[in-house]
């Protein structure tokens, strides 16, 4: 009995610890126009030696796309033609990102970018097994991030609970309760 009692108070410090580090990770705001969605700033691995990028995201849940907001950093100044994702065979290439600056940072020029992709397809690169890649495309040079498996299957968990909840604010609709008899 005391087994039973010590191993369901450890397995739900554990669910509120996962629930606590969540809460951390976006922001949600229910807005004149819909529920909107933050994700918050996080990193990912550049796959060369260079330094990560940082990636935020918003969703509006009455829109149908993502915003990814990105920062990169190059010892040169980059110019970028195209932001490209790809997962699990599937590729998506945006060329019409934007620039919001670029800027001299230590040894390095950071340059931050933004762009909209479909909800649907950031979805699917979420639930993708393998991780996804973000390039970002200078003619034929390029700067290539994404996590390694075993990061990706850490990092994946939370976007998938943050991608449900969503779907679930979603799901709900407001209903007028004058025209119910």
């Amino acid at each position: 009995m005391k087994k039973s009692i010590l191993l369901l108070a450890f397995t739900l410090s554990i669910a509120g610890v996962n629930a606590q580090k969540l809460e951390e990770r976006y922001v949600s705001r229910i807005l004149e126009d819909g529920i909107l969605f933050f994700i918050k700033p996080f990193e990912l691995p550049n796959a060369g030696k260079g330094k990560t990028a940082e990636l935020d995201l918003t969703y509006l849940n009455t829109e149908d796309s993502v915003t990814a907001n990105i920062s990169v950093y190059a010892p040169d100044i980059l110019k970028t033609d195209s932001i490209c994702l790809e997962g699990e065979g599937k590729r998506m290439c945006i060329s019409g990102f934007k620039t919001f600056y670029i800027d001299k940072k230590g040894k390095n020029y950071i340059h931050r970018y933004s762009c909209t992709l479909p909800f649907s397809y950031w979805k699917e690169l979420q639930k993708n097994e393998s991780p996804y890649t973000i390039n970002i495309c200078s003619g034929k040079d390029r700067i290539q991030y994404g996590y390694t498996t075993k990061a990706w299957n850490k990092e994946r968990r939370w976007m998938l609970q943050i991608i449900y909840l969503i779907e679930r604010n979603g799901a709900i609709r407001t209903y007028n309760t004058s025209t119910i008899k």
